[in-house]
């Protein structure tokens, strides 16, 4: 945006530049049609050396002014989509615990097996390579640690699970199935 040239004006002995604030940056100076900075001399060659500098000055805080118009604009459009995308991200948390009730109710004292196949058989993968690893960890799981209803697994058997595949994973042994659990029945 190009700005309106300064002018000198004196006012009570002191020299001013004074400049006309564009109309749509007016609400940035509290509707002022004019913005004047001090010379700070009563000599009119010495303010009009001074001019420059202080016009450059007044133009800065245009700029300033400008910029923070432009962002409080963008701003004000981009609330109510940030708003409605809240909205939308709490409707599908809540479209997917009621898909969970649904999927799961009656299963507080079913095996762990059963939750899980009812959970591969549901569940909609979008990887065939996620699915087969969700089967073999819930397989190994269940070898590890029995098969237990859901409602007595607690914290130290995932604790105990995970501990013993870093453990087997730091062998370097990845790919198969842990020593210990093909021991187990």
């Amino acid at each position: 945006m190009t700005y309106p040239a300064t002018t000198l004006t004196q006012q009570k002995g002191k020299w001013y530049v004074q400049c006309t604030i564009p109309k749509e940056l007016r609400p940035a100076f509290k509707d002022r049609k004019q913005k004047r900075l001090s010379t700070g001399t009563a000599d009119h060659t010495l303010a009009g050396r001074k001019q420059h500098e202080l016009s450059a000055a007044i133009y800065a805080e245009f700029d300033q002014a400008q910029s923070d118009y432009i962002n409080r604009k963008a701003a004000d459009k981009l609330e109510p989509l940030l708003v409605k995308d809240h909205e939308i991200q709490e409707l599908m948390e809540r479209e997917l615990f009621r898909r969970m009730d649904l999927a799961y109710k009656g299963t507080e004292s079913a095996l762990y097996s059963e939750v899980a196949k009812k959970h591969l058989e549901t569940h909609d993968w979008n990887r065939i390579a996620t699915r087969r690893a969700f089967k073999l960890a819930s397989e190994q799981f269940v070898l590890f640690t029995g098969d237990l209803p859901i409602t007595e697994i607690k914290n130290s058997h995932a604790y105990e699970w995970a501990k013993e595949l870093s453990e087997f994973m730091a062998m370097g042994r990845n790919r198969c199935t842990p020593p210990t659990m093909l021991s187990m029945p």
